[in-house]
């Protein structure tokens, strides 16, 4: 059966063809092929629902790959707040001691945030054409007062702004490679932390060039971006 992506006739990828072809090789258990088939629907489609990171989870968990298994559980988490993945990634951080997924009420809300962020998103930037329209029509109509409508609009714009700054400024990561390096700095001349395995789950707080900024044993610390994989619910 032919792996590669499916183009319609005006030369687009059909995803939704490849994902039901992939949903069929998972059907009759042939993991390793639905799974090729669902990552290209993730990496170079970028798209994936969530019946898919689950299923794309379970082959990983199935393979041994843990790691991975944690990222799309994480991925899968994100964007349903669903208690069972929680329990999932937690039984499997115990069972091979990893850390960062000791989870928190600050955990869950941010879950939730991304889960609904495209909702307030919509909602919010209707408020604001409505308002800044009032204001438009008011001054066609040459109103004088239009100072409840300014407050509205500034209102919404400051929850807008907000929004989309917690949005870009939380990024979680889970290292997918082993004999990681944990260095002091973003140089490979820097005093090297700690070596870990592949699993753990880290907040990156900026990135540096080839490297990613978190907090490890709290302190700073800096891990190349090849050996970590970025997890993103949107």
């Amino acid at each position: 059966m032919n792996l590669y992506p499916v183009q319609n006739y005006a030369g687009a990828i059909d995803y939704s063809r490849i994902q039901a072809r992939a949903d069929s090789l998972f059907a009759v258990q042939k993991y390793l092929r639905s799974y090729e088939l669902y990552d290209s629907i993730h990496t170079v489609g970028k798209l994936s629902s969530p019946a898919m990171l689950m299923k794309m989870a379970f082959i990983k968990e199935g393979l041994g790959d843990y790691a991975m298994a944690l990222y799309h559980l994480n991925e899968y988490y994100i964007r349903t707040s669903d208690e069972m993945a929680l329990e999932k990634m937690e039984s499997l951080a115990k069972a091979y001691d990893l850390v960062g997924y000791n989870y928190s009420d600050k955990e869950y809300f941010i879950s939730v945030y991304h889960e609904y962020y495209n909702y307030l998103l919509i909602v919010l930037i209707t408020l604001a054409v409505i308002f800044l329209a009032g204001i438009i029509y008011g001054k066609f109509k040459q109103r004088r007062k239009q100072a409840g409508n300014f407050v509205l609009l500034a209102i919404v714009s400051g929850l807008l702004l907000l929004l989309i700054n917690l949005g870009m400024g939380f990024q979680e990561g889970i290292i997918t490679h082993p004999n990681t390096y944990i260095m002091s700095q973003p140089a490979s001349s820097a005093e090297v932390l700690d070596i870990v395995g592949k699993g753990h789950k880290i907040i990156i707080d900026n990135e540096n060039d080839v490297w990613l900024k978190t907090i490890w044993n709290d302190q700073e610390a800096f891990i190349k971006k090849k050996n970590v994989m970025q997890v993103s619910g949107w």
